[in-house]
């Protein structure tokens, strides 16, 4: 639809409504004459007489018109005008209805009221048990609808969400996830809303309300709507974090998940290894099992993807590995992937290059003096001068530190190859970062990359010396 067109379709809606408002009232004489002169304040008083209306056919008519006025352009900021008429406690009554019509019309309007930052008002309304109810409305469309209002009030606020746990939010989406009967928007709706329900990290769903949502998300990966599948694999990953992790692996979803890492939607794909790596973020033996079920050969395609959010996704799901045991860590070089993180270190997107850094930070603490010859032979000393020169001037001292770390590491767990370490920092300006930052105001940046360079015996006449010999090069 374009401009031309929303323009005509909403000046047609604000005529049918006025015409209904007059229509209905006693003053027909002069409406034809009137219509197109009523004011705002008079369009909402008089759909206000009929919201307040003891007759059920002009109430819901007024709720219609209502949901009408709100939907046409500007007038948004009209909400509040409504809840100020007292329209809440009628609305949340008319979801307790017995006619369909007028808990769709209802929970429409109570929808505007949360999408226009009016959540607090909606849920001191005492709204959320009614629209939990309504989850399991025969009537998709009052389902669907329903579901829609609940998930913007569970992003609101962790105590929201609470209120909407309590009132049994998670079995009433448990059962519509299984019921072959739910729409596709209605499973769009309540899967988003899972996933926020399970958002939040400082205070995760409890095991009991994961092991309720979790079979229905599971059954729902074998969906074939990608909007369905992303929020249910982006609501799994979330339960896949911390104390959860051994349920989800339990679940034996990862194995379907594998599948998804090949999906031709990106989204998906990134949800898909969301997935994978938080399990393996677990134990060992967490990191093992992911390992197991064969999931290495589909990170190639990440790692190479002209796509730089996949490229930082699937360096990211490394890092877990290479914090493993020393044969996991080899099963990482094995499959030929430690040349892509170093590349994406040298060269990636920036986000994509501090999840290299922290690769290589893991190989050099974790890995065996093997595998420190490996990337430094590989190049990971110019890789991580091309990182510190990137990230030299951030705000954030934590990045800087993860570049040090990694070059502290491999020069203290690596110390036969020193002066091929040293010779490298010269040649890819690296030494001359480490003295930059030596004047830095963070004192744990500044001590670090002093502490590297005295482990160099770096001095004034090593400088020159070096100096002297790369201009000799060129």
């Amino acid at each position: 639809m374009n401009l031309q067109q929303e323009n005509i379709l909403w000046k047609l809606t604000l005529f049918f409504i006025i015409f209904q408002l007059l229509k209905i009232t006693v003053a027909q004489t002069n409406a034809s004459n009137n219509s197109v002169a009523m004011s705002n304040e008079e369009i909402l008083d008089r759909i206000s007489e009929f919201v307040n209306s003891a007759d059920f056919d002009e109430q819901l008519r007024g709720i219609t018109l209502t949901r009408q006025w709100l939907s046409l352009p500007n007038k948004t900021n009209f909400e509040k005008d409504f809840i100020k008429r007292g329209f809440l406690p009628i609305l949340v009554n008319g979801l307790e209805a017995a006619n369909t019509k007028l808990q769709y019309e209802c929970a429409v309007v109570l929808g505007f009221f949360t999408e226009g930052d009016h959540v607090d008002a909606v849920v001191k309304a005492d709204s959320i048990v009614p629209l939990v109810d309504l989850v399991g409305s025969s009537d998709n469309k009052v389902a669907e609808v329903s579901a829609i209002v609940l998930g913007q009030i569970i992003t609101q606020s962790t105590e929201y969400r609470d209120q909407c746990v309590d009132a049994g939010i998670a079995k009433a989406f448990a059962k519509r996830m299984n019921d072959a009967k739910s729409s596709i928007n209605l499973l769009r709706h309540i899967t988003y809303a899972s996933a926020n329900i399970c958002y939040d990290k400082s205070s995760p769903p409890t095991k009991e309300i994961a092991n309720i949502l979790l079979p229905g998300l599971v059954r729902l990966v074998h969906h074939e709507d990608s909007e369905i599948l992303k929020e249910t694999l982006t609501a799994i990953s979330y339960i896949g974090r911390g104390n959860l992790i051994q349920m989800v692996k339990e679940s034996g979803v990862a194995k379907s998940v594998i599948l998804l890492l090949n999906h031709k939607n990106p989204e998906i794909k990134l949800a898909a290894i969301d997935v994978l790596g938080n399990i393996s973020g677990g134990t060992d033996e967490d990191t093992q099992y992911i390992l197991d079920i064969g999931v290495l050969p589909s990170v190639e395609k990440f790692l190479n993807h002209p796509n730089k959010k996949l490229n930082k996704e699937g360096v990211w799901f490394l890092i877990n590995f290479l914090a493993g045991t020393k044969e996991q860590i080899q099963q990482i070089f094995d499959a030929g992937y430690i040349p892509l993180a170093i590349k994406h270190l040298r060269s990636g997107d920036f986000a994509t290059q501090q999840k290299a850094a922290k690769c290589m930070l893991n190989v050099a603490v974790y890995g065996s003096e093997k595998h420190l010859s490996i990337i430094i032979d590989k190049n990971v000393i110019p890789a991580l001068s091309s990182y510190m020169k990137a990230v030299e001037d951030n705000k954030e001292d934590k990045v800087i530190e993860l570049g040090l770390q990694a070059i502290e590491k491999i020069i203290l767990y690596a110390p036969k190859r020193i002066e091929g370490i040293l010779e490298q920092l010269f040649k890819y300006e690296g030494i001359d970062v480490l003295k930059r930052l030596t004047k830095h105001k963070s004192e744990p940046v500044k001590n670090l990359s002093q502490y590297i360079l005295d482990s160099l015996a770096v001095t004034e006449n090593t400088v020159n010396f070096y100096n002297h010999e790369i201009h000799d090069e060129i």
